[in-house]
């Protein structure tokens, strides 16, 4: 979806969180059994706590219930939270990913979750960590915590190269025990999944053991830090000619990697700063270029792409005589950094075709060709073995995709949406969720690889629509769709976005 939508735009649907049930006459039992409750399982915590040191799954489940149960009895944002955050990388991952799914949470537990992107609980360095940064790079020294992820921390670091000149740089260091404590988790979520296919039948065509390994696939990503240095590496080459950067890496180990300090604030800083459009407009105009050029180019993706791994800086431009121009359009260059690249997206052919031909569907305003270009794309990778109704399948989604890529008439929204006002009030997020609902609806599995591309953009998704507000994100794919030679294509293209952004404008003073 490329409309972009007011950051207060609602999301129809959006279950609350669950609250604890209110004190009545005819119900003064439910307290008690709810203490009664909460006892239990703290008393169940303590006596099998201990198990959490054992190599036992069992003992992990066991005191992953313990973790849970004040939160099972509290049931606020922050209870949950606080046992998300308690639970592991593999939770913390999840609440990550959950906190952009605000059709199905509550906005209150989004915005609690979403502090996980940029804020987890660091624990002081150890001694065995110091000596493993010792070994990848003598010398190094190192400083005050920058924060924490849910797999590494990241420290401020001095380096001295060999003119003896000094360099701040940043250490990221493999939280200790992550890697048992990750295959532990994937084990227990493996049983799980065999459980539901066990209790029902008639949810095996979902095959959730598989979504279950490749979860663990990119959570592997994260844990070997010589992989994140070599995506680093990639990125690198591949944005040598683009605006957008990423940091230089200078020295790399399984459990450790130094790279040079993201210069800037994180995109979730700048935006809250007080910047001419100006500049809010240029930062829009690099991130939307960068990510279609990586879908469209470089068929390589940064899978976490949250504000936080995103870095704003403004470099002074300097004019004749030493002076700067006061406009700070004028004066400053915009500088977009993307960092902790352990989370990569390799698009597969059948992904990358299916790229291609979705945008020049949606341009063309094709929505059948839209829909076939998805059901195509399940269909080569073998996702559509129990599937049922796949042309119902292609013109529903072919709709809905093409109503979330430009402002359209009603024969277009009409088709997926009852009312207008429906239509113009949903999320991109939410056309994300209607997708894959109608695939699940027609015993379609979905496509792993366009999950986490779809995933890993829904996490900026709000960030972009705060810095280009009515602005069409498909204007930044034209460059790569369209050939020199392709000025007619390019030209009509252009007009639809401009026609979609006028309608967007209008939407919300005067109704169709």
């Amino acid at each position: 979806g490329a409309r972009a939508q007011p950051a207060g735009s609602g999301c129809a649907g959006a279950m609350e969180l669950p609250r604890p049930t209110e004190t009545a006459p005819t119900g003064s039992r439910k307290r008690p059994r709810c203490l009664l409750f909460f006892i239990v399982l703290v008393l169940l915590s303590v006596t099998l706590g201990p198990l959490r040191r054992t190599s036992s799954a069992v003992g992990r489940a066991c005191w992953l219930v313990g973790v849970w149960a004040p939160a099972g009895v509290i049931r606020t944002p922050k209870a949950v939270v606080t046992a998300l955050e308690a639970s592991g990388p593999v939770f913390i991952k999840l609440a990550q990913w959950l906190s952009t799914r605000r059709d199905i949470l509550s906005p209150a537990l989004c915005d609690a979750m979403g502090v996980l992107h940029e804020n987890v609980a660091v624990s002081a360095i150890s001694r065995r960590d110091l000596k493993r940064v010792a070994i990848a790079v003598p010398g190094l020294r190192i400083g005050h915590s920058l924060g924490g992820g849910c797999i590494a921390q990241v420290y401020a670091g001095e380096i001295t190269d060999s003119k003896g000149r000094s360099h701040e740089v940043a250490v990221k260091v493999r939280r200790e025990h992550v890697v048992h404590l990750l295959e532990t988790d994937l084990l227990l979520l493996r049983w799980v999944a065999r459980a539901v296919d066990w209790l029902s039948p008639d949810l095996r065509w979902l095959a959730l053991e598989s979504a279950v390994d490749n979860f663990g696939l990119y959570m592997i990503q994260q844990v070997d830090l010589r992989i994140e240095a070599n995506h680093t590496n990639h990125f690198a080459v591949n944005l040598r000619d683009a605006a957008v950067r990423v940091p230089n890496v200078i020295a790399a180990t399984e459990a450790v990697v130094v790279t040079e300090v993201a210069p800037g604030v994180s995109l979730s800083e700048f935006i809250r700063q007080n910047h001419s459009a100006e500049i809010r407009k240029e930062v829009f105009e690099q991130l939307t270029d960068v990510m279609a050029r990586m879908i469209l180019r470089d068929n390589f993706i940064h899978g976490d792409m949250h504000p936080g791994n995103v870095f704003v800086a403004l470099q002074p431009r300097w004019l004749g005589g030493g002076q700067a121009n006061k406009n700070e359009h004028r004066a400053f260059k915009v500088r977009l950094t993307l960092i902790d690249t352990g989370i990569a997206i390799e698009m597969s052919e059948s992904l990358k075709k299916f790229a291609r031909n979705s945008m020049l569907a949606a341009f063309n305003m094709d929505p059948l060709a839209l829909g076939g270009s998805l059901v195509t794309l399940h269909e080569e990778e073998g996702l559509c073995d129990h599937a049922s109704g796949l042309e119902e399948l292609e013109r529903k989604v072919g709709h809905l995709l093409l109503a979330g890529c430009f402002m359209v008439e009603e024969d277009i929204w009409g088709e997926v949406f009852p009312t207008w006002d429906d239509y113009n009030g949903t999320r991109v997020s939410e056309y994300f969720t209607m997708m894959i609902g109608y695939l699940s609806e027609h015993k379609v599995r979905v496509s792993p690889l366009l999950w986490s591309v779809m995933t890993a953009f829904a996490l900026i998704e709000g960030s972009v629509q705060e810095l280009g507000y009515g602005v069409n994100v498909l204007r930044s794919a034209m460059p790569y769709i369209f050939g020199p030679k392709d000025l007619v294509s390019r030209a009509i293209s252009s007009v639809r976005c401009a026609i979609s952004e006028r309608r967007h404008r209008l939407s919300y003073t005067v109704e169709p």
